[in-house]
């Protein structure tokens, strides 16, 4: 979790930090449809 932490604050491509906070999202236990409701994106997106 702290590798993550460390990648998002890195300020990497917006995209790559959409994915990197659906993950820790996941690893927090958020359900999927709360994850693309908060991001704007599609679930395939984020696997």
């Amino acid at each position: 979790m702290e590798e993550l932490k460390t990648f998002i604050k890195s300020n990497p491509d917006p995209r790559e930090l959409k994915r990197a906070m659906a993950v820790r999202m996941t690893l927090r236990g958020h359900p999927d449809w709360e994850i693309m409701k908060i991001l704007q994106g599609k679930f395939w997106f984020y696997q």
